[in-house]
């Protein structure tokens, strides 16, 4: 007598691969693509304007303190 293998039971998929789960995916991004650009252009111009603050204020204090230097 020849036993059939036992069949494993499936576990319950996970969220990620449930039906929709995927559509949902795709409508957000599809929603976002457009924002998406111009935001991370906003982002690298708000880096650049705050690195160039760094520096100005960087060579004020060196300026100011060269002064006070003079001064003395």
């Amino acid at each position: 007598m020849t036993s059939k293998p036992k069949r494993r039971s499936r576990p319950a998929l996970p969220v990620a691969m449930q039906s929709g789960f995927w559509s949902t995916i795709a409508s957000y991004t599809s929603e976002l693509a457009p924002v998406a650009g111009p935001l991370l252009e906003a982002i690298g111009q708000t880096a650049n304007a705050i690195d160039r603050a760094e520096r100005q204020t960087r060579a004020l204090e060196a300026a100011w303190e060269e002064l006070e230097k003079l001064e003395e």
